[in-house]
């Protein structure tokens, strides 16, 4: 700016200078004048500007400096501001994660203790429920409507009472309670001793004594006697805590499985009607049994070397020498051999005629209601398999209605229906038994009586032959 208002001024000389005798001239200098004046008004204009300027330009620093030194102090705290915002989201982020694990944590216990719970409950021993059902039953209900927040007092809770019980059962305890007797019903006041796993039980008035079983269904246990474990042996263990105790080694299998052999009428109750048709023929069959082994014990047949002496005689017609070794022999042969001497003389079909309607009558007093024994013997398996396919189609009906339930009573209906089978077998075996062994040795009896009729008329006719000689000689 200043150079140019120095050329303006150095233009306006140099018109001046030129043109000075001319009018213009003089305007010109009017106006380099003016343009002079101008000028100086300028510079110290802009010198006064400078100086303004130089007057403002150090607070102006200044502020620049102090607004300067305000941002990077702001800057510094954004930046820690954002380092503690991050640092905060991490340790949300930790807090968040911690409070999953604990919430999980928490769910588990409470998942732990609803399981213990309900092994508690199934682990209950007989009479046991009377003592902690109304703790459990509180217990339950908490841990139902418990959630992962306030559910460790619960817990804590069902922590203290499996320990209480279990701190019960390392020493055994006793405590009253009721009880039913096996058999008749009975509903008996007493008292129950923990021993381990076992439970006895036995009542203040009466004598029932026993092993304390849970039923279920039921809501009392059951007692069931201990064969040889009497009141008297017993007392001390129920009184002061010691005495004679009958421990089952099984763990109760054994009296249970003592239990469940039933009499023969209760097995017979158990197949149903099936079972007593089995038992009838059963009975029938023995009763044929036993008339046929009395029929065949009245069948005495010799064997065949006891005959030959008789068969000799006859054979030679010496009639006194046979009448006596007759008697020698037994009851059947010797009915025979006299039968047989009697009509020796017949023509010899005539005898043959006798003699084996003697065998006949003996094949139809031995062989009668044999075919019957068979009859019942074969049947025997086909009645029980008809109890059996009853009873399952029963026992399948029930699952259809109720569902399979547990396997023990599923178990229990089959090993029921399957009795009518094992009643069939035990009537069917023997009777089979007995009736090849009679079949064998009755014919065996009658062969030798077949072939003992044989000979006499073998002999009988040989006798005639030798005699015919000695009559026609003396004619």
């Amino acid at each position: 700016m200043r150079l140019r208002l120095c050329g303006m001024v150095l233009a306006g000389v140099v018109c001046g200078a030129a043109w000075a005798a001319d009018p213009l001239e003089e305007a010109a200098a009017r106006a380099a004048l003016d343009y002079g004046e101008r000028l100086k008004t300028a510079t110290r204009e802009l010198g006064a500007t400078r100086a303004r300027i130089n007057e403002a330009r150090t607070p102006l620093a200044e502020a620049t400096r102090v607004a300067e030194g305000r941002i990077a102090a702001l800057e510094t705290e954004i930046l820690r501001l954002e380092t503690a915002q991050a640092n905060g989201a991490d340790t949300q982020r930790q807090l968040q994660r911690e409070a999953d694990v604990q919430r999980r944590s928490l769910g588990y216990l409470l998942a732990q203790a609803q399981e213990t719970m309900k092994a508690f409950d199934e682990s209950l021993l007989p009479g046991e429920r009377s003592l902690w059902g109304r703790r459990q039953e509180e217990l339950q209900r908490k841990l139902g409507t418990a959630t992962a927040k306030g559910g460790a007092p619960v817990a804590l809770a069902v922590a203290e009472i499996v320990t209480e019980r279990l701190a019960r059962q390392i020493g055994g305890y006793t405590t009253p309670g009721q009880a039913i007797a096996e058999g008749d019903n009975r509903m008996e006041a007493g008292t129950f001793v923990f021993v381990g796993p076992d439970v006895y039980f036995h009542a203040e008035q009466g004598g029932l004594l026993g092993a304390a079983r849970a039923r279920e269904g039921r809501e009392w246990p059951t007692v069931q006697t201990i064969p040889g474990w009497t009141p008297a042996e017993a007392g001390g263990l129920f009184r002061q805590g010691e005495g004679v105790v009958a421990l089952d080694a099984s763990g109760g299998k054994a009296l249970a499985l003592h239990a469940s052999h039933g009499t023969i009428m209760q097995e017979v109750q158990k197949g149903g009607v099936v079972g007593y048709v089995i038992l009838v023929i059963g009975v029938l069959a023995l009763a044929i049994t036993v008339q046929k082994l009395r029929d065949f014990s009245r069948l005495a047949v010799d064997e065949p070397p006891a005959v030959r002496q008789v068969l000799g005689h006859l054979a030679r017609g010496a009639q006194e020498e046979a009448t006596r070794s007759v008697l020698a022999l037994k009851t059947t042969t010797r009915e025979l051999f006299t039968l047989g001497l009697r009509h020796r003389h017949k023509p010899k079909a005539l005898l043959e005629e006798h003699l084996e309607s003697f065998v006949l009558q003996q094949r139809m007093l031995q062989e009668r209601r044999l075919p019957l024994l068979a009859v019942i013997a074969t049947s025997g398996p086909l009645l029980g398999l008809l109890g059996t396919v009853t009873g399952m189609i029963k026992t399948f009906t029930l699952i259809t209605v109720f569902g399979t339930g547990s396997a023990g009573k599923l178990s229990a209906g089959i090993s029921e229906a399957l009795v009518a089978t094992k009643l069939g077998l035990m009537v069917a075996i023997p009777a089979l038994v007995i009736h090849g062994f009679l079949s064998q040795r009755i014919q065996k009896h009658l062969a030798m009586l077949d072939r003992y009729a044989l000979e006499i008329s073998t002999a009988a006719e040989e006798a005639k032959r030798e005699k015919q000689p000695a009559e026609v000689e003396p004619s």
